[in-house]
């Protein structure tokens, strides 16, 4: 959809009117002040122009009115993260923020960096949001912006909460409480005080849960424009589940009253949640068989919105457990975990994609390959495809990062059982560049856990099982995620990832396949992936000693594992055991290198730094 001020951009791009010129300036200030505007009426109707916008802005070159350029990227990328078409939102705020990184305007690149932790969180790409909130916050403690600060660390609590890291995003939620100032410490204290309750919600304890979400809606403000009904009545979606798993009916039946009062007519995702509200309610305490004809109508109308229709399948799954319909909640739940499989599967492999299109653009842009010697243009060409390459798996360890995280705090996991496998190949006969290559594959064994949703909130043993049965499919998903990437050189890696839990004696999963059947590479991997899950525990298990954990691996020799490998394992980490007294210190050494680690190193010492200031300060008054 054109307007006057996106044409009158336009024709002055394709007259080749230079990025300087005066009329340039004055139609992109007029294009800013319309993306403005039509950002704060928030209506549906204007996503042509939104795209247009973002064509446009992107479109023009050179250093010339960055800041203004990246504003306005910004604004459009708000618009559509408003929309809830948050992967149209990735590329503007990629942008901005690469413009905003030209114009070495910190405090704009934290704002940039902010917006695109946001989009890149809701799109599934945790790890790289970690990453992005770590620098906005670095950036906002250097320069003692103490709002954005608190902003920032909301953000990053948000990120990890979804990544189900619940006490470390409490941690977040405290810090940005410390550092708001007092003229925005409420709107901060709100929003943090709402994610806190979810926190509390997932972690089982339901009366923290519910005094966070009470904080949050009572002192929030009376909404005054889209942006602000639209989290309004999702913080009373919060409140109104932790209400009715109390049993608080009476008071979830106010809350849904008052949801019922914000005006969303012209806010459709708003209005969604409300319908939800209310379907919710008269499930659990009121007319049950209109609750749920509700919400199946919510269900139905949000068809075309993933995170709506997911939370519809949520409310349906479980009214029906607390009716005793098992068996209509069964359905609901395995219908909920397909659909958020598919789409985080969808989120992985766009991110995936969209690494790899940034660095064909960079490579492109400054090279002439046309003009060059045939030798120059192959090596400038390799050059461009191997940073491709790196893009894109860097990428893709971030995604396995992220299934690490799951089961695993340290999100170490994959680069332990990378090490290990690098180490029992070698012991094997290998090559070095085949041991590399092994190591690099396994780091990516678990990469469809970040595909599986994370546990719904269920109390019957049989709705816990078709959980689990999903969970079984992260090894099949893993390797359809690493194959649909087109990265050649992950081949290995979607082997390892498909059959890392066959068994020897054709017990395990996927495909059931035994004996030498069962790739080498998978053999070496499951041996290293169980050992490790052995030594460091989960939620489920705690941890074994390095004895204990080799003794079962033993036990389990011809049966889970190949038997030759099994000795040459046992020996190898038998003689690891004995020249070093942590294993970690060696084994995870390689995470020293990645981005999300050095971002949490960061965020650490930020902490660290911020209590140290809290007590100095506490040691300083009078008593």
């Amino acid at each position: 959809m054109s307007t006057v001020r996106t044409s009158e951009l336009s024709a002055l791009i394709r007259d080749g009117r230079p990025a300087n010129d005066p009329s340039v300036k004055n139609a992109l200030i007029g294009l800013s002040q319309e993306v403005q505007s039509r950002l704060q009426a928030g209506s549906t109707d204007s996503r042509d122009f939104f795209i247009s916008a973002v064509e446009i802005v992107a479109g023009l070159k050179g250093s010339t009115h960055r800041s203004l350029r990246a504003d306005c990227l910004l604004n459009c990328c708000q618009y559509f993260y408003f929309l809830g078409d948050s992967s149209t939102a990735l590329d503007p705020a990629r942008r901005a923020a690469k413009l905003a990184q030209q114009l070495n305007d910190q405090e704009r690149e934290a704002t940039a960096l902010n917006t695109l932790g946001i989009v890149l969180a809701d799109t599934g790409n945790f790890v790289e949001a970690v990453e992005c909130y770590s620098k906005a916050l670095q950036t906002n403690r250097t320069r003692n912006l103490r709002d954005a600060e608190a902003r920032s660390w909301v953000n990053l609590g948000v990120a990890l909460m979804y990544m189900s890291r619940y006490q470390e995003a409490l941690e977040c939620f405290r810090q940005s409480d410390c550092s708001s100032d007092e003229a925005n410490r409420k709107v901060v204290a709100t929003r943090a005080a709402h994610n806190a309750s979810i926190c509390w919600f997932h972690l089982g304890d339901l009366e923290q849960a519910r005094d966070w979400a009470e904080f949050s809606t009572t002192n929030c403000p009376d909404p005054t424009n889209a942006y602000e009904k639209f989290t309004r009545v999702n913080r009373e979606l919060s409140y109104v589940q932790i209400l009715l798993e109390l049993r608080d009916f009476s008071k979830a039946h106010a809350r849904a009253e008052i949801a019922s009062r914000i005006l969303t007519a012209d806010i459709p995702r708003a209005a969604l949640v409300q319908r939800l509200i209310r379907g919710l309610v008269e499930a659990y305490c009121g007319d049950h068989v209109l609750g749920l004809s509700e919400l199946n109508a919510v269900l139905e109308a949000a068809k075309d919105n993933p995170p709506f229709h997911q939370d519809a399948l949520i409310a349906l799954a479980r009214s029906r457990e607390r009716a005793g319909d098992f068996t209509g909640a069964l359905g609901h739940l395995q219908e909920l975990l397909a659909v958020s499989q598919n789409r985080r599967q969808q989120s992985a492999l766009l991110h995936v994609g969209s690494a790899g299109r940034s660095v064909v653009r960079t490579a492109g842009d400054h090279l002439d390959l046309a003009h060059m010697r045939e030798r120059q243009s192959q090596l400038r060409a390799q050059v461009a495809e191997e940073r491709l390459s790196h893009a894109q798996f860097e990428m893709l360890e971030r995604l396995a990062i992220a299934g690490d995280l799951r089961d695993d705090p340290s999100g170490q996991h994959g680069f332990r059982v990378g090490r290990l496998s690098y180490l029992l190949a070698e012991k094997l006969g290998h090559s070095a560049e085949q041991c590399l290559t092994l190591e690099l594959a396994a780091r990516l064994h678990d990469i469809g856990k970040s595909a599986i949703p994370d546990r719904i909130v269920t109390s019957s043993e049989s709705l816990r099982e078709g959980e689990r049965q999903l969970m079984n499919a992260h090894a099949q998903v893993g390797s359809e995620i690493l194959a649909k990437s087109n990265l050649g050189q992950v081949k290995l890696a979607e082997e390892v990832a498909r059959c890392h839990h066959e068994r020897w004696d054709g017990s395990g999963y996927p495909n059931g396949i035994r004996g030498n059947r069962i790739p080498e590479s998978a053999r070496i991997v499951a041996l290293a992936d169980v050992f490790d899950a052995m030594t460091h525990g989960r939620s489920y298990a705690d941890a074994w000693s390095v004895q204990k954990a080799l003794a079962e691996i033993q036990a389990q020799s011809a049966a889970q594992f190949d038997p030759d490998m099994t000795t040459k394992f046992v020996e190898l980490i038998q003689a690891l055991s004995a020249n070093h007294r942590d294993l970690d210190e060696i084994l995870a050494q390689a995470s020293s290198n990645s981005p999300f680690f050095r971002a949490r190193a960061r965020i650490r010492r930020l902490i660290e730094s911020a209590s140290s200031a809290s007590s100095a300060v506490e040691q300083g008054r009078p008593s």
